[in-house]
């Protein structure tokens, strides 16, 4: 687990100093609506619940993207949801971009855990078990997340995207399991943004009649 954090921070690492070398900040700015099932890393997924996703809207340059979204990452016994703020840093491959980046998170989160659960016995027939009993939890979670995905133009401006991230999250419901690992897939669709100057007349000097 903790490697796989290290290989995601150091992606948008990298990601981050590819963009700061970039010469000029690109004059083309985009709005871009995305979302993503991320269930992919732990199916089958048995529990009767929506599945981990997220949703979010970006403001894009040509290096650097700011994006405000929601989060969701269900496992069989937990459930942490609420929103995120993100920054990313994108990496032109030809058609398609890698997006390495970093974000902030603030939610709740609902937890069940086998606390009073016992063990059994029999010996006639001779079989062992144990008789699971949960208690639920719930309260304040928060966190932060390193996040990596590739997107590449199904056609304008729809787009594919396959994305994973890794979460660390605070609170007291997800004490001694903070972490989340978040794989799937999803579409985006990007919108153009027009310039003030594109958007208002040039003004041009009156012009003087010939005396």
């Amino acid at each position: 687990m903790r490697r796989s954090i290290a290989v995601l921070l150091l992606g948008s690492l990298i990601g981050f100093a590819a963009s700061a070398r970039a010469q000029g900040a690109g004059s083309g700015a985009s709005a871009s609506v995305r979302a993503d099932w991320l269930q992919a890393n732990d199916l089958p997924f048995t529990r009767k619940a929506a599945p981990s996703a997220s949703a979010a809207l970006a403001f894009r340059r040509k290096t650097w993207l700011f994006e405000i979204g929601w989060l969701r990452a269900a496992r069989a016994l937990s459930t942490v949801q609420g929103g995120f703020v993100g920054v990313g840093f994108p990496i032109h491959l030809g058609s398609a971009v890698l997006l390495p980046g970093v974000a902030a998170f603030g939610g709740a989160a609902e937890v069940s855990r086998d606390t009073t659960g016992y063990d059994w016995v029999t010996f006639s027939p001779a079989a062992t078990g144990h008789e699971p009993r949960y208690d639920f939890s719930q309260g304040a979670a928060f966190g932060g997340g390193a996040t990596l995905s590739l997107e590449y133009p199904a056609g304008s401006p729809v787009g594919f995207r396959v994305s994973g991230s890794e979460w660390m999250f605070g609170g007291t419901p997800l004490a001694g399991d903070r972490t989340r690992a978040l794989v799937g897939v999803g579409l985006v669709v990007r919108f153009g943004l027009a310039t003030r100057a594109a958007i208002e007349p040039a003004r041009t000097p009156a012009l003087r009649s010939a005396p």
